[in-house]
């Protein structure tokens, strides 16, 4: 019996865990950036027009990760679930590093340390301290060499799976992992 009972509390710790994810109740394109380097994006539309079809926007999708997968590997981007509600679809995709990120969507994306960002030829202009919103110089960010990066362009939220220490001037710090983009211009820098 106590056996049984340790699978059932087992059993639900990980439908617990399955519906914490950080993109489940998202209103807006986000992107999750896990400790491992796997990213996970939302894509959130309003849906009105009736000349569109929402299986063929699936198939379409399902389509493109699946090319973009038999020429770099398989699984490097997936297609994870695909939803309509109330004339909003939410696609929800996964891709295997952010360099599958930046390929599939043709867009910058990074995510890595700050010297290798730097060493790829990246800038930090007008970063920001998220604790005391002052300002700090490109050499005191280079000074922060192993610490993670998350550099893109695109206007979404970015979700981070530890506190940001440091943000472009172009955010806006949500919470604690959690930024917007308040202009579309620039580069966008997330140091945590």
């Amino acid at each position: 019996m106590k056996k049984y009972l340790c699978l059932l509390v087992f059993g639900v710790l990980l439908l617990g865990l399955a519906g914490c994810s950080p993109l489940k109740d998202v209103t807006k394109d986000t992107v999750y950036v896990h400790k491992n380097g796997k990213i996970s994006q939302a894509i959130v539309e309003e849906f009105s027009q009736s000349y569109y079809d929402a299986n063929e926007l699936h198939t379409m999708a399902d389509e493109e990760a699946e090319k973009y997968n038999q020429t770099n590997g398989d699984n490097c981007v997936k297609v994870k679930s695909f939803e309509m509600k109330e004339n909003v679809i939410s696609l929800f995709m996964e891709y295997k590093a952010a360099k599958d990120y930046q390929d599939f969507n043709a867009t910058t994306f990074y995510a890595g340390t700050v010297e290798a960002a730097y060493d790829q030829g990246f800038e930090f202009e007008n970063m920001i301290n998220t604790d005391t919103n002052e300002t700090i110089s490109p050499e005191d960010v280079l000074a922060l060499g192993n610490e993670n990066i998350v550099i893109f362009v695109e206007n979404e939220n970015v979700i981070v799976n530890q506190n940001i220490k440091y943000i472009s001037s172009n955010l806006v710090l949500e919470n604690e992992k959690v930024v917007s983009v308040k202009t579309d211009e620039g580069i966008h820098y997330i140091i945590y």
